[in-house]
């Protein structure tokens, strides 16, 4: 079960990290000076706030392995957020689905980002 946490009164499950299925043989090879540059942004000192990189490029060359392969190496959890033309401030803050269970009720859901 999901971590639950209390915000205003109300119980909210956190984001749940994203896990890339990668392929069983899994070779990183090349990009390095890319990857060294992300690791440079975004692992942070203890009194600096990490830099929040753009990836831009054409699709296909490899912005979203980058940084499933930093999230890796670095042992830490990747949250991901999918933005869009549409996305409202409520978007980045939480979401309101039904149930999973049978009891039909209305739960939050935190975004990514919240989390």
């Amino acid at each position: 079960m999901r971590n639950r946490l209390l915000v205003g009164g109300k119980q909210a499950l956190l984001a749940a990290p994203f896990s890339p299925r990668l392929p069983a043989v899994d070779h990183f090879a090349g990009r390095a000076s890319e990857l060294t540059l992300l690791a440079a942004c975004w692992l942070a000192g203890a009194d600096d706030l990490p830099l929040s990189p753009l990836l831009v490029g054409v699709p296909g060359t490899g912005k979203n392995r980058l940084v499933y392969e930093l999230a890796r190496r670095s042992d830490r959890e990747l949250f991901i957020f999918q933005g869009h033309e549409d996305v409202t401030a409520e978007d980045l803050a939480c979401c309101v689905r039904f149930c999973d269970g049978a009891c039909g009720a209305l739960e939050y859901v935190l975004s990514p980002l919240s989390t």
